[in-house]
Order: C-alpha cells, then sequence, then structure tokens
C-alpha cells in the first residue's frame, strides 16, 4: 500500500509539470535544474525550447512541435523541457547560456554542457536533423552546427544586460509602433528616426537590446545608432555589446571584431571566439545571397586558415556551380 502511495505521488509530480501532447513532444514545463535530474537518471540529453508568450517567432514552434514523426524521436530520446524567459526562474539561464534570441534551442548532456545550440525557427527536417547529430554522445557542436568541436561547450557566457526594457523618453524623434505585453507588464517599443542625437545612449543601449528579443531585424540600425552615439567602442560595456551584435561578416561590427580579436580575448574565451567567427563566416559562405565570388571566399577562408585559403576558395567556387 505504501508502495503504491509513493508511486501515485511520484505519477502526480510529474504529470504536473509536463504537458501532454498526444503525438507530438512532450514538454515539462519545470526549472532547468530539474529536467538535467531527470535526465541524468534516465541517461538522456536534455532538449530546452526557450520561449516568451509575446514572442511571435516561437508560436511558430508549436506546429512543429506536434509533428508525429518529431515526437516520436524526441519523446524517445530526450528529456524536453520548456523555459518561459520572463520568468525570473529563467534569469540564471539567459545569462549562463548567453540566451539573446529567442527562440533559442539547446541539446544538453545531463550535466548541462550545451551540445548544440541555435536561435531561430526551425523547420521539422531541420529539428529531425539536429537530433540524428547528436545521436553520437561524444558529439559536441558550436551555434547551428557550422564546426564540431573537440570538447563540450560549458553553457557560461558573458553576463547580459539585466533589464532590456527601454526607458520611455519624451523625444519627437521617437514614434511609438506597438505594444507587447507580458505578464501584466506592457513594453512599449519605439523606432528610433530622424536626429538621435538628443537620445540619451542609455536608452539606445537599452533599445537595441530590446529590438533583438522582437527578431524582426530592426536590431541591426538599432545597434549602429547606438554606437553612433559612442565615441569609444573599446570600452569593456561596448565591446560586449558588439559581440552580442555580431551577426554579418558584412558590417562595421565584424569588421571591428576582426581588427581587435586580441582585445575581446580580454573578455571571452579563445574557443568561444573561434566559433562565432567561423559561425558568421560560415553563414556567409553557405546561406548568403548572392553567394561570394572567388576573390571574396579567399578573404574569408584567410581568416580561417590562411595557409589553406586559395585551395579552399577554388574548392568552394567549384562546388557552387556544380550545384547551380
Amino acid at each position: 500500500m505504501l508502495f503504491n502511495k509513493r508511486f501515485v505521488c511520484v505519477f502526480m509530480s510529474l504529470f504536473l509539470v509536463g504537458v501532454i501532447s498526444g503525438q507530438g513532444i512532450a514538454f515539462y514545463e519545470t526549472e532547468l535544474s530539474t529536467a538535467l535530474q531527470i535526465a541524468q537518471k534516465e541517461n538522456k540529453s536534455v532538449f530546452v525550447d526557450t520561449y516568451a508568450k509575446w514572442c511571435i517567432p516561437c508560436k511558430k514552434m508549436d506546429k512543429v512541435f506536434r509533428d508525429k514523426s518529431v515526437g516520436k524521436v524526441f519523446n524517445d530520446n530526450f528529456i524536453n523541457v520548456k523555459l518561459d524567459m520572463d520568468l525570473p526562474s529563467s534569469k540564471a539561464v539567459k545569462t549562463d547560456y548567453d540566451i539573446i534570441f529567442l527562440p533559442t534551442f539547446m541539446i544538453l548532456d545531463p550535466q548541462g554542457r550545451v551540445r548544440y545550440k541555435v536561435d531561430r525557427v526551425l523547420s521539422k527536417d531541420e529539428l529531425l536533423m539536429i537530433a540524428n547529430l547528436v545521436a553520437d554522445p561524444n558529439a559536441y557542436y558550436a551555434s547551428d552546427a557550422t564546426q564540431i568541436v573537440s570538447s563540450p561547450v560549458v553553457g557560461v557566457g558573458a553576463k547580459k544586460v539585466k533589464d532590456t526594457k527601454p526607458t520611455i523618453y519624451n523625444n519627437t524623434s521617437m514614434v511609438k509602433v506597438s505594444d507587447v505585453k507580458t505578464d501584466g507588464e506592457e513594453k512599449i517599443l519605439y523606432v528610433l528616426d530622424g536626429d538621435n542625437a538628443s537620445v540619451p545612449p542609455e536608452v539606445l543601449y537599452k533599445e537595441a537590446y530590446f529590438r533583438m528579443e522582437l527578431m524582426d531585424g530592426s536590431h541591426h540600425k538599432a545597434a549602429m545608432i547606438y554606437l553612433d552615439s559612442q565615441d569609444d567602442w573599446t570600452s569593456e560595456k561596448n565591446i560586449r555589446f558588439i559581440y552580442d551584435f555580431l551577426t554579418d561578416v558584412n558590417s562595421p561590427l565584424f569588421e571591428f571584431f576582426i581588427e581587435n580579436e586580441i582585445m575581446f580575448l580580454e573578455y571571452y574565451e579563445k574557443l568561444q571566439l573561434k566559433i562565432t567567427k567561423a559561425h558568421l563566416i560560415n553563414q556567409r559562405l553557405y546561406r548568403g545571397l548572392p553567394r561570394p565570388d572567388y576573390e571574396e571566399a579567399v578573404e574569408l577562408f584567410k581568416m580561417l586558415d590562411p595557409q589553406s585559403a586559395t585551395k579552399k576558395a577554388k574548392q568552394y567556387i567549384n562546388t557552387s556551380r556544380s550545384q547551380q
């Protein structure tokens, strides 16, 4: 009788934190530490979906998560957990794992080390591909699987600004375009247009981070508006800001990063910088449109390995032509 009571208690505790999803992915809605404890007992990796109720791209993933084939693979092989990033309990996760964009998806080993991390909307086929990539328990990948690394990527990164809600500033160059409500708190989004010289830099700084969370592409312009207000890009605050907004090799931020890589080493691990650089270069080579020509390809490969750049550029061009 005592055994039955314990069984019922355990079952009910799991039911309360779990999401019954029919044929799709069954998520636990609990703290990450609890999911890791379950993963250690079952010797499984953890699939983490970070989201917010106001995040439109996050909602697009619901249909993918309900797919029968996706549910089968992830329920059989992972402990699946959804983390609402607006909850106080998620603040440590946001800091430790460098969660910038939503949604961000991670595969963690039972000890909480990153095996795979990607911060964009995924298709069904991409999710299944990721599950296949990490089927090898010894495989640890960099962000978006652009480069495999030889050791686990520990989920500890640079600290982010804690409050990304922009200060409301009474200036005619700010035009209100939308309200986003989350847990009863109203966040106000502004478009900065016209003369921004009279807008305090701290407002521009917070605006850039807020736009980054919305994932509508406007954060690129907002970041440059903030940096234009700065006389010194080499302060610790601005170095970390530039690193957070590195998304394109064809940008002033990436040029500054390449020219001052030693400076970035004061705040970031060498492996972390190597992964970031490789990720951005591979995005330009294999996802950029139009594709780089031979001269650009040589310059990109030089950033990774100067000695083999010419050879790899020729191979890249030949492969690109054969695929056309």
